[in-house]
């Protein structure tokens, strides 16, 4: 196995623990993995397949295959209208581990979330990383974590979009509770910067044995119960 394999298979399944929660690893070639879109923005993410419908934007293929069979999410920015977002929200996961929060731990900050982004186009804006903690029964109790990870390639930044896919690497700040990620995406003036995602994954260090109870394993998924802290 090599380090950081494509579908985790390079995770230690030989205990539960080590396992990540269901929807933590997503390719998008069978489904969304249960990401859904806001419905209180005014464009979508897309779960779609070879070249985006505006030439001189968006990638002509994904990240996991390479050609254009393979399935990626992406904003089309041709469906909205000036700074309208879309906002794109993974299934509920459990908390981290504790120890990824302890500068006396070897796992200490090595709670990472991996994955692949391409921004092409004149007119490509902003693409942005939230978390959010969730409290059941309790609407607004739980941390927001907004701009953990922001990549902003408008006009007049220093960097120019590329028409390839790009792996970012984030760090996850302390959290306690449940939690969601939220991908945002941001149009900018005209409809040249479609942005997209592919291969999300968590490394293996953000889950523990404890905070999961394992219920039903199939193809690389656990369905989890989350267990008092």
């Amino acid at each position: 196995m090599q380090k950081d394999c494509l579908y985790g298979d390079d995770e230690d399944s030989a205990k539960c623990g080590a396992l990540l929660p269901e929807g933590s690893s997503c390719h998008f070639e069978k489904d969304t993995c249960g990401w859904t879109n806001s419905t209180d923005t005014d464009i979508y993410w897309k779960r779609h397949r070879g070249p985006t419908l505006t030439n001189h934007t968006g990638p002509n293929y994904d990240h996991t295959t390479a050609n254009d069979k393979g399935f990626y999410m992406y904003m089309d920015a041709s469906d909205g209208a000036q700074w309208n977002r879309a906002l794109m929200r993974s299934p509920l996961y459990p908390p981290t581990r504790l120890d990824v929060n302890d500068p006396k731990s070897p796992y200490y900050r090595m709670c990472k979330l991996r994955f692949f982004y391409h921004m092409y186009g004149v007119h490509v804006y902003q693409l942005i990383l939230h978390v959010q903690e969730v409290v059941r029964g309790c609407q607004n109790c739980g941390r927001t974590y907004s701009e953990i990870w922001v990549k902003n390639l408008y006009l007049g930044t220093s960097r120019k979009p590329a028409n390839v896919w790009e792996r970012a690497i984030v760090t996850l700040p302390e959290i306690t509770r449940s939690f969601r990620l939220e991908f945002e995406a941001i149009r900018a003036i005209r409809p040249y910067g479609d942005i997209a995602l592919d291969d999300i994954s968590f490394s293996p260090e953000c889950f523990s044995r404890g905070q999961l109870s394992c219920v039903y394993l199939t193809n690389r998924s656990v369905l989890f119960v989350e267990m008092g802290r």
